[in-house]
């Protein structure tokens, strides 16, 4: 849509960057909720549906034994959940004060390390309590929210990561475990994320964690590109375009970087095709 960040003349990071350097909690709260209530309608249509989420947790991770496989998001959205009534389950990493009856955080579960927060989190700004929701949700949920902590009668917000917050606190033990787990990890399979260059906090997790494993780890890009099947030349003109973003980005790393084009479908069908 954009092709870099100059071009963006009313870019929402830097609307926040400039209500955050200024002070205005209350302005940054306000923005907070207008993410939740742009992003949760999309997601509710898409939440009843077949998605490739339910192919991804039916054909990948229910496969795997425990412990040989973690999730790191940088999403809101909870169309990735436990499955209600059934044997997957994921682990929050999370001390929840409060969870709504139906959801679970099971410490046996897929560790699903949020590092952005999620729309069906939220926390008391008064006194720090973390709330579970059932989903989906209505755009106004979090209007007038009150804290489930007695006596506390706090509003809760959404539990989001904004962009160029510095939020600690409670979500800073999954910056800490998403660090942990891509230094052990032998294989990290990247999708539908391009590590944009004002992400800076994220690209400085991957190089400090890469760091200790880079003789072992292998990359794998899942990335979506138009370029059709029989224009082999254009296809592999990108691909290498892509390993060497890697490559400068991950110097150390002793493994070739592998690229699939097709997106999250087609890699979900070569998944498939290869059992």
């Amino acid at each position: 849509m954009f092709r870099n960040l100059q071009d963006k003349k009313y870019y929402v990071d830097n609307l926040l960057k400039e209500l955050q350097h200024r002070g205005n909690s209350e302005a940054a709260e306000s923005v907070r909720k207008l993410i939740f209530k742009h992003i949760i309608g999309p997601t509710r249509r898409k939440y009843n549906q077949h998605t490739l989420y339910e192919d991804f947790k039916q054909k990948i991770l229910r496969n795997r034994k425990p412990g040989t496989i973690a999730i790191i998001s940088f999403n809101f959205d909870f169309l990735l959940h436990e499955d209600v009534g059934d044997a997957l389950s994921f682990d929050y990493l999370l001390d929840f004060n409060w969870i709504e009856s139906d959801r679970r955080s099971s410490s046996n579960g897929i560790p699903l390390i949020k590092l952005n927060g999620s729309l069906d989190w939220g926390i008391c700004r008064k006194c720090d309590h973390l709330h579970m929701y059932i989903y989906p949700m209505q755009p106004s949920f979090y209007d007038q929210k009150k804290c489930t902590n007695h006596g506390c009668e706090g509003v809760v917000e959404p539990f989001i990561v904004i962009p160029h917050e510095e939020y600690v606190g409670r979500i800073g033990v999954l910056w800490t475990k998403a660090k942990e787990t891509l230094s052990q990890a032998c294989k990290i399979t990247i999708i539908g994320y391009s590590f944009p260059e004002y992400d800076k906090r994220v690209i400085r997790l991957f190089e400090e964690s890469l760091r200790s494993n880079a003789e072992i780890a292998e990359i794998e890009v899942v990335d979506k590109s138009n370029i059709r099947n029989h224009n082999f030349a254009v296809k592999r003109r990108k691909e290498k375009e892509v390993k060497e973003k890697y490559r400068q980005m991950f110097p150390e790393l002793i493994n070739e970087v592998k690229v699939q084009l097709g997106g999250f479908e087609e890699y979900m069908k070569s998944y498939q095709e290869s059992q």
